[in-house]
């Protein structure tokens, strides 16, 4: 764009006849840009001058990152909040054990008095205690996602559950509707599963950092991973290999009795799953943001119409087994 003070000064120039050269000599003796000096110059001289557009500036394209990168980068983020990521992964547990403890003293004080209750009403509280944790571990979640989004601010452990608590609902329907559709496609031959998985991998940041829940959050997590299912497909085998010493210590206390077990569960398995959480959490949200970014700005009009059809009967045909199930359970 022509500055018109510069436009006004060579017009003037130009009336008492100075000399092209000795102005703009003038001009960028005193700092201002040559390319603007030419411009205005052509304009004062033409009044039929236009003005080039400009062009708009490219976007430079994100790469997406390397695995030992996006490690590099959750686990310097890990390091700076450590206290913070690891009360709120913790705290759910604590929770579990405070709602548990209870419960099964209460349990135990029922049957020492010959108490009788109907096991319909003992399974009904079975299941309510079940989601009352479910829903505890899903805040959790959302918390930590909340502290590592907002990493920056450093955020204490109270602002993450507070910022987390509108995001429970949409979480949880988000996490059912891939549980759902994931545990039809392993029932298919297991291929299908893998597959789904890896498209919704990012479903559960979706609806925690662009307010889309449901289906259109898996939808859109289809979209961020395409192109780079193979690219994805790698980056998750790394978080499974993660799991790796707790899958082997499960396997090894297989065969041992329960006091064994519950020791080695205590002492050896929940800490390591404690400080594995955030680390993969972070991990994970670090893999969402670069595809978010190497995605770019694009129009998202999800084709709801046979994704919502295939929710609908995945989960209509799960949801049948497990109620059935439920049922016998609830009627013995």
């Amino acid at each position: 764009m022509i500055n018109q003070q510069l436009l006004d000064y060579i017009k003037q120039g130009i009336d008492k006849g100075l000399l092209k050269d000795r102005m703009k000599q003038n001009l960028l003796d005193k700092g201002w840009p040559e390319a603007g000096i030419n411009e205005a110059f052509a304009a004062a001289e033409d009044p039929n001058y236009m003005p080039k557009p400009e062009e708009p500036a490219t976007k430079e394209k994100v790469r997406l990152l390397g695995l030992s990168e996006l490690l590099e980068q959750a686990w310097r983020l890990y390091k700076t909040r450590f206290r913070t990521l690891l009360t709120i992964a913790l705290l759910p547990l604590i929770a579990t054990f405070l709602i548990g403890f209870p419960y099964g003293y209460s349990m135990e004080f029922i049957k020492n008095i010959g108490l009788d209750i109907p096991k319909i009403i003992l399974k009904i509280k079975d299941i309510a205690a079940f989601i009352l944790i479910i829903l505890l571990q899903v805040w959790s979640y959302a918390a930590l996602i909340c502290a590592i989004r907002d990493s920056q601010a450093k955020i204490g452990t109270t602002e993450a559950f507070r910022r987390a608590w509108p995001k429970i609902i949409p979480l949880s329907w988000t996490f059912l509707l891939v549980f759902l559709i994931c545990e039809m496609g392993f029932i298919f031959f297991i291929i299908p599963g893998i597959i789904f998985y890896i498209w919704f991998i990012l479903a559960s940041y979706i609806p925690m950092n662009e307010n889309i829940g449901g289906l259109n959050a898996l939808l859109k997590s289809k979209a961020y991973v395409q192109g780079h299912w193979w690219n994805v497909l790698g980056k998750a085998l790394f978080i499974l290999m993660l799991h790796i010493p707790i899958y082997a210590l499960l396997i090894l206390t297989n065969s041992q009795n329960e006091t064994v077990k519950q020791t080695i569960q205590y002492l050896i398995i929940n800490p390591i799953s404690l400080f594995l959480a955030p680390l993969i959490t972070a991990y994970s949200f670090q893999l969402y943001k670069n595809l978010k970014e190497a995605k770019g700005e694009f129009e998202f009009k999800p084709n709801k119409k046979g994704w919502t059809i295939f929710a609908a009967i995945s989960g209509l045909i799960i949801g049948t087994v497990l109620a059935s199930g439920a049922w016998s359970y609830l009627s013995r």
